[in-house]
């Protein structure tokens, strides 16, 4: 086993750290480093040293932007669909019979009715959902937006594709969606 002479100095954010089995080596790069100090001495080496563990591999990051790869064209959009909600005609149906409302299903049913009737047909994924509900005050989290989808809502709407893990899956509306949130929206007149 052989000797590890290391030195170490450090003066508020300007450290150095020189190590090496030969001790004069270590002295002379500390000098050559901090133009000649005489008040550093090198730390002796201690009896157990430790080997250095192997560096993981950088984890794949998964892209979650808009399906176009342009986040600016679904902000717009998510804007527009806030838009149409705020100006609706019967927002105060809205406000009333799904905003102050504890339901999530009749809060996610108007983020995609909305993106039906007014944004032309717009896919939405989860994370959109929560952006909307956001604006609107009653944020939803994509995950609980998720969960409901996967416990039945999936039955009012349809996917653009096959789910699968860590990738975002866009839905639209379908018309058993649409039936279901206008009756939620006559909810009181019945």
């Amino acid at each position: 086993m052989t000797n590890t002479y290391r030195a170490r100095y450090k003066q508020g954010e300007f450290e150095i750290e020189v190590e090496s089995s030969d001790q004069s080596y270590v002295d002379a790069k500390v000098r050559e480093l901090l133009g000649g100090k005489p008040e550093i001495t090198v730390r002796e080496p201690s009896k157990r040293t430790r080997t250095a563990k192997p560096a993981k591999p950088p984890r794949a990051r998964v892209d979650r932007s808009a399906p176009d790869g342009n986040d600016d064209v679904a902000d717009t959009d998510i804007a527009a669909i806030v838009a149409s909600i705020h100006e609706a005609p019967n927002f105060d149906k809205i406000d009333r019979n799904v905003l102050k409302q504890r339901g999530e299903l009749g809060r996610i049913l108007m983020c995609f009715y909305f993106a039906y009737k007014y944004a032309e047909n717009l896919l939405l994924s989860t994370g959109h959902v929560e952006r909307i509900t956001d604006q609107l005050r009653v944020k939803i989290a994509s995950t609980n937006v998720a969960r409901k989808i996967r416990e039945g809502a999936s039955q009012y709407l349809t996917a653009d594709g096959v789910r699968k893990k860590g990738v975002p899956t866009y839905y639209k509306i379908n018309r058993r969606g649409i039936e279901t949130f206008e009756r939620i929206m006559r909810r009181e007149e019945q």
